[in-house]
């Protein structure tokens, strides 16, 4: 994928799961965290909305890291039959007959076409191949090997808990062996990120990245507590992006007036896997791509 051009139709599928693996490689840069060379790696991906007619894509990240990937989805608009499911499948499982393609660029091969239109018709098939084999699934893989950690973090003077994000946890040494071939693992959960992860008992493993795209920061005031949460000593790096340069830089001024205790930021900058297709908007005459800048933070270790 690295040479992938923007003059490929593909480029239009394949914006979302490229951006979540360029912050991916971001995060290890800049924060020096989540290791690319993990044969194992958690992502919680926030305010899925638009990813959830698209999910057979996100297959093309077994082609671009090293073993295998757990996506938890979470987000408001999530279907009700959706939220709890999980589902997995292997680079073995991986073909053109399966829910999620075996090399996304097949995609269009399928189609007989290089139109971006025909791949998205395959995409389409396979989508609703997917949410049809999900609707009679539970969700049990995952709850079995997943855990929700407490950890003690302190705010105004006094020692509160909070749940530990950090995919670093020992906890998840279990589910790094239970995938004995490179494996995608996606699971849903409906609702807002601070809410989800608040509830009694819960069982979400630990992430070595969020990840928020097309975020929104500063248009959305429920983003608040979930950044709040993210400060937390103990939490993974967060990368977002947004649609256009100034959305971004507002985000950023958002995420640095109400995240508390000492952290890292990841400046403003341009994204490479943006989708190549503007969507500018009605409010401004700004360039706007789907997921064209990102930016980030993590809590600094205190030493």
């Amino acid at each position: 994928m690295k040479n992938l051009s923007h003059d490929d139709p593909v480029a239009l599928l394949l914006d979302m799961p490229m951006s979540l693996l360029w912050a991916v490689q971001q995060a290890r840069a800049v924060f020096q965290q989540c290791d690319l060379s993990s044969n194992y790696i958690v992502i919680h991906y926030l305010g899925a909305q638009k990813e959830l007619h698209q999910l057979p894509v996100f297959q093309s990240l077994l082609d671009t890291m090293p073993g295998s990937v757990h996506i938890h989805f979470f987000g408001p608009d999530m279907p009700d039959e959706l939220d709890g499911l999980s589902r997995r499948v292997s680079v073995q499982q991986g073909n053109s007959a399966s829910w999620l393609c075996a090399d996304t660029t097949a995609l269009v091969a399928e189609a007989g076409s290089s139109s971006a239109a025909a791949a998205t018709h395959v995409l389409v098939q396979q989508q609703v191949a997917f949410l049809g084999s999900m609707q009679s699934e539970a969700c049990s893989a995952a709850a079995s090997t997943s855990h929700c950690h407490v950890v003690p973090h302190t705010a105004g003077g006094v020692q509160q808990e909070a749940p530990m994000l950090g995919g670093a946890a020992a906890q998840a040494d279990m589910a790094r062996e239970t995938y004995q071939v490179p494996t995608l693992q996606l699971t849903f959960h409906k609702g807002l990120y601070h809410d989800v992860i608040a509830r009694p008992n819960c069982e979400i493993a630990s992430a070595d990245l969020v990840f928020g795209a097309n975020a929104g920061l500063a248009a959305y005031p429920s983003w608040v507590p979930t950044l709040q949460l993210l400060s937390h000593e103990g939490s993974p790096p967060a990368v977002f992006t947004d649609y256009c340069e100034e959305a971004a830089v507002q985000g950023m001024r958002v995420m640095q007036a109400v995240v508390e205790g000492p952290m890292l930021w990841m400046p403003v900058g341009i994204n490479p896997f943006r989708k190549p297709l503007s969507c500018q908007s009605r409010d401004n005459n700004l360039p706007s791509f789907s997921n064209a800048f990102m930016f980030g933070m993590a809590p600094q270790a205190v030493l």
